[in-house]
Protein backbone atom coordinates (compact mmCIF):
# COMPACT_ATOMS: atom_id res chain seq x y z
CA UNK A 1 0.00 0.00 0.00
CA UNK A 2 1.50 3.48 -0.77
CA UNK A 3 1.13 6.30 1.84
CA UNK A 4 -0.81 9.30 0.47
CA UNK A 5 1.98 12.19 0.37
CA UNK A 6 -0.03 14.75 3.01
CA UNK A 7 -0.03 12.06 5.19
CA UNK A 8 3.79 11.89 4.91
CA UNK A 9 3.49 15.87 4.78
CA UNK A 10 1.13 16.53 7.87
CA UNK A 11 3.23 13.91 9.94
CA UNK A 12 6.53 15.71 9.26
CA UNK A 13 4.37 19.05 10.23
CA UNK A 14 3.29 17.60 12.85
CA UNK A 15 6.72 15.81 14.07
CA UNK A 16 8.53 19.61 13.24
CA UNK A 17 5.92 21.39 15.30
CA UNK A 18 6.82 18.90 17.90
CA UNK A 19 3.27 17.43 18.50
CA UNK A 20 4.13 13.46 19.10
CA UNK A 21 1.02 12.63 20.69
CA UNK A 22 -1.12 13.85 17.68
CA UNK A 23 1.90 12.03 15.07
CA UNK A 24 1.07 9.06 17.13
CA UNK A 25 -2.58 9.52 17.69
CA UNK A 26 -2.87 10.18 13.61
CA UNK A 27 -0.33 6.99 13.08
CA UNK A 28 -2.42 4.90 15.17
CA UNK A 29 -5.65 5.63 13.30
CA UNK A 30 -4.20 4.57 10.23
CA UNK A 31 -4.01 0.66 9.11
CA UNK A 32 -1.15 -0.77 10.90
CA UNK A 33 0.43 -2.28 7.04
CA UNK A 34 0.69 1.48 6.27
CA UNK A 35 2.48 2.05 8.84
CA UNK A 36 4.79 -0.61 8.79
CA UNK A 37 5.28 -0.51 4.83
CA UNK A 38 6.51 2.92 4.68
CA UNK A 39 9.95 3.54 6.26
CA UNK A 40 9.09 7.17 6.81
CA UNK A 41 5.93 6.57 8.66
CA UNK A 42 7.84 3.75 10.47
CA UNK A 43 10.16 6.55 11.86
CA UNK A 44 8.65 8.80 12.69
CA UNK A 45 6.09 6.92 14.53
CA UNK A 46 8.94 5.41 16.46
CA UNK A 47 10.92 8.93 16.90
CA UNK A 48 7.65 9.64 18.32
CA UNK A 49 7.19 7.12 20.72
CA UNK A 50 10.87 7.70 22.08
CA UNK A 51 9.84 11.20 22.23
CA UNK A 52 6.83 10.61 24.52
CA UNK A 53 8.22 8.18 26.74
CA UNK A 54 8.10 5.12 25.66
CA UNK A 55 11.75 3.64 24.19
CA UNK A 56 11.14 0.05 24.06
CA UNK A 57 8.52 0.71 21.02
CA UNK A 58 10.10 3.89 19.58
CA UNK A 59 13.40 1.33 19.20
CA UNK A 60 10.29 -1.43 17.51
CA UNK A 61 9.79 1.19 15.11
CA UNK A 62 12.87 2.89 14.65
CA UNK A 63 14.65 -0.68 13.80
CA UNK A 64 11.76 -1.53 11.22
CA UNK A 65 12.25 1.65 9.26
CA UNK A 66 15.96 1.16 9.54
CA UNK A 67 15.65 -2.55 7.94
CA UNK A 68 13.06 -1.30 5.21
CA UNK A 69 14.81 1.44 4.37
CA UNK A 70 17.93 -0.47 3.39
CA UNK A 71 15.93 -2.79 1.86
CA UNK A 72 14.47 -0.02 -0.53
CA UNK A 73 17.78 1.97 -1.08
CA UNK A 74 15.58 4.91 0.46
CA UNK A 75 19.21 6.57 2.36
CA UNK A 76 17.52 9.58 3.19
CA UNK A 77 15.39 7.58 6.27
CA UNK A 78 18.40 5.20 6.90
CA UNK A 79 20.55 8.36 7.87
CA UNK A 80 17.25 9.76 9.93
CA UNK A 81 17.21 6.24 11.47
CA UNK A 82 20.92 6.01 12.47
CA UNK A 83 20.72 9.10 14.25
CA UNK A 84 17.17 8.08 15.80
CA UNK A 85 18.44 4.87 16.82
CA UNK A 86 21.44 6.72 18.22
CA UNK A 87 19.68 9.05 20.15
CA UNK A 88 17.39 6.21 21.86
CA UNK A 89 20.83 4.56 23.10
CA UNK A 90 21.57 7.68 24.72
CA UNK A 91 19.05 8.38 26.33
CA UNK A 92 19.27 4.57 28.04
CA UNK A 93 22.51 5.29 28.88
CA UNK A 94 24.02 3.45 26.32
CA UNK A 95 27.00 5.66 25.43
CA UNK A 96 29.07 3.29 22.93
CA UNK A 97 26.21 1.99 20.96
CA UNK A 98 24.93 5.75 20.70
CA UNK A 99 27.97 6.58 19.03
CA UNK A 100 28.26 3.84 17.03
CA UNK A 101 25.06 5.06 15.52
CA UNK A 102 25.77 8.35 15.47
CA UNK A 103 29.43 7.68 13.67
CA UNK A 104 27.31 5.58 10.97
CA UNK A 105 24.94 8.56 10.33
CA UNK A 106 27.98 11.20 9.81
CA UNK A 107 29.56 8.84 7.15
CA UNK A 108 26.57 8.35 5.69
CA UNK A 109 25.67 12.23 5.48
CA UNK A 110 29.17 12.73 4.51
CA UNK A 111 29.16 10.27 2.11
CA UNK A 112 25.51 11.90 0.30
CA UNK A 113 26.75 15.49 1.16
CA UNK A 114 23.81 15.28 3.87
CA UNK A 115 24.77 18.67 5.71
CA UNK A 116 21.62 18.43 7.78
CA UNK A 117 22.92 14.73 8.70
CA UNK A 118 26.33 15.66 9.38
CA UNK A 119 25.55 18.75 11.75
CA UNK A 120 23.25 16.30 13.62
CA UNK A 121 25.10 13.50 14.15
CA UNK A 122 28.23 15.88 14.81
CA UNK A 123 26.16 17.49 17.38
CA UNK A 124 25.59 14.22 19.34
CA UNK A 125 28.37 13.08 18.70
CA UNK A 126 29.99 15.93 20.72
CA UNK A 127 27.21 15.79 23.66
CA UNK A 128 29.03 11.86 23.91
CA UNK A 129 32.10 12.93 23.70
CA UNK A 130 31.43 15.95 26.24
CA UNK A 131 29.66 13.01 28.47
CA UNK A 132 32.82 11.39 28.64
CA UNK A 133 34.72 14.54 29.22
CA UNK A 134 36.75 14.73 26.19
CA UNK A 135 36.21 18.49 26.23
CA UNK A 136 38.14 19.24 23.33
CA UNK A 137 36.72 16.26 20.86
CA UNK A 138 33.48 17.51 22.24
CA UNK A 139 34.85 21.21 21.18
CA UNK A 140 35.58 19.85 17.49
CA UNK A 141 32.40 18.18 17.05
CA UNK A 142 30.32 21.09 17.74
CA UNK A 143 32.63 23.20 15.67
CA UNK A 144 31.87 20.65 12.49
CA UNK A 145 28.34 20.75 13.83
CA UNK A 146 28.08 24.54 13.70
CA UNK A 147 29.70 24.39 9.69
CA UNK A 148 27.26 22.13 8.71
CA UNK A 149 24.59 23.73 9.83
CA UNK A 150 25.14 27.08 8.90
CA UNK A 151 26.00 26.10 5.47
CA UNK A 152 22.86 24.63 5.20
CA UNK A 153 21.32 27.19 6.66
CA UNK A 154 19.65 25.61 9.63
CA UNK A 155 19.43 28.51 12.02
CA UNK A 156 17.66 25.98 14.19
CA UNK A 157 20.25 23.48 14.40
CA UNK A 158 23.27 26.50 14.72
CA UNK A 159 21.41 27.45 17.86
CA UNK A 160 21.32 23.88 19.67
CA UNK A 161 24.85 23.55 18.38
CA UNK A 162 25.96 26.72 19.97
CA UNK A 163 23.71 26.28 23.05
CA UNK A 164 25.96 22.79 23.74
CA UNK A 165 28.92 24.56 22.82
CA UNK A 166 28.75 26.94 25.62
CA UNK A 167 27.88 24.09 27.92
CA UNK A 168 31.48 22.85 26.99
CA UNK A 169 33.09 26.10 27.30
CA UNK A 170 31.26 26.24 30.31
CA UNK A 171 32.16 23.32 32.32
CA UNK A 172 35.91 24.16 31.42
CA UNK A 173 35.12 27.58 33.48
CA UNK A 174 35.96 29.49 29.93
CA UNK A 175 33.08 31.79 30.87
CA UNK A 176 33.95 34.49 28.33
CA UNK A 177 33.68 31.62 25.36
CA UNK A 178 30.79 30.78 26.77
CA UNK A 179 28.71 33.74 26.87
CA UNK A 180 29.87 34.46 23.03
CA UNK A 181 28.48 31.39 22.23
CA UNK A 182 25.17 31.95 24.29
CA UNK A 183 24.70 36.17 22.11
CA UNK A 184 25.76 34.71 19.09
CA UNK A 185 22.93 34.90 16.02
Amino acid sequence: MSTSAPVIDRMKELAAAGHYADVVAELRALENDEVHDSPFLSLIYGSAQARLGRPAEGLKWVEMALAESRKCGDRDVEKRALNVRGGIALVAGRIDEAADYFTQAMLAGSRDGDLYTIGRACNNLGIISNLRGRQAEALGSYEMAIAAMERAGLRRGIAQCRHNLSITYREQALLDRALEQAKAD
